[in-house]
């Protein structure tokens, strides 16, 4: 027998860490009538869930602060207020409306939770 000499291959099963990307779009964004309302991140991560909920649309995505804190900037470059990336970077919490829309920027562990509400004009 050849019982105790590894198979050749076996990496296709083996669970290797998952590559998020650092820049760019996060995987999985998606586009719709809410996330065309704000700016579409170019802080790469990857989207681990999304949905609508009422009038609210949610998303989750996986990124490091430092990604947390490049999407604060976009959102600061898209007129949501200039303290964007000093309030995420200190509390990790953002809820502001511009532009006909409400985003709240949440980070939790690691993990951003991006809310779109379109605000009543």
């Amino acid at each position: 027998g050849g019982d105790n000499t590894a198979a050749p291959d076996t990496e296709d099963t083996v669970q290797t860490e998952e590559v998020i990307p650092t820049e760019g779009t996060p995987l999985g964004w998606p586009e719709n009538d809410y996330t065309k309302l704000v700016p579409t991140p170019t802080c790469g991560g990857k989207v681990m869930s999304s949905g609508e909920i009422g009038n609210l649309f949610a998303v989750e995505v996986k990124w490091t602060m430092e990604q947390g804190l490049v999407y604060a900037q976009q959102l600061a470059d898209a007129g949501f207020g200039d303290d964007c990336v000093e309030k995420y970077e200190k509390y990790g919490y953002i809820d502001r409306t511009a532009n006909g829309v409400n985003v709240q920027l949440l980070d939790v562990f690691g993990m951003a939770s991006v809310s779109i509400m379109p605000s009543a004009e």
